[in-house]
């Protein structure tokens, strides 16, 4: 079994997340995604990419994004508002296992760590419940650090690089 670490500074989150039985799969015998480039589908066209449907969704870094969080064990005292059946969003690199809590990204919705050696970005949007993580090496090697922009784009979390303060994920 691993042995899951959860960010020791989550533990004011009271919110409950474990989520209810409505949540959708997408049957794959029977639905087929087009993950093809298309226009106006995924958007990969930075030069055409549809700005104008940016909506504001609140200030920026309103919840702030955690970075570095210091990690404790799953069975740590201090841990108690993570229940055994509460949704994680988890990760594994290198050997290196970490939990993010789902009801943590309802105060933070980004956390920048390093995993394994590896900088990440695990992002959760709470008004689509969609959660991802991302290798955050930029093309030269430095390290990319986000946070909540306050914009939306489909009602999903837009994120801004840190480094420049304008770059929009």
């Amino acid at each position: 079994m691993k042995k899951w670490l959860v960010p020791l500074a989550f533990a004011l989150t009271l919110w409950s997340c474990s989520g209810g039985s409505n949540d959708t799969i997408l049957n794959t015998d029977t639905d087929q995604l087009d993950r093809s480039a298309q226009v106006g589908g995924n958007f990969l066209d930075v030069a055409t990419f549809p700005t104008d449907r940016l909506e504001f969704g609140g200030d920026r870094d309103e919840l702030e994004a955690l970075i570095d969080q210091t990690m404790v064990p799953i069975g740590d005292p201090t841990t108690s508002y993570v229940q055994l059946d509460d949704r994680i969003l988890g990760i594994e690199i290198n050997g290196e296992a970490r939990a993010y809590p789902h009801n943590m990204f309802w105060w933070h919705e980004i956390a920048n760590d390093i995993v394994g050696g590896v900088p990440i970005v695990v992002s959760y949007c709470p008004l689509t419940g969609t959660g991802m993580a991302f290798d955050a090496r930029d093309s030269d090697g430095s390290r990319i650090i986000l946070g909540v922009s306050g914009l939306l784009f489909n009602n999903n979390l837009v994120m801004y690089d840190q480094r420049d303060q304008e770059t929009l994920y």
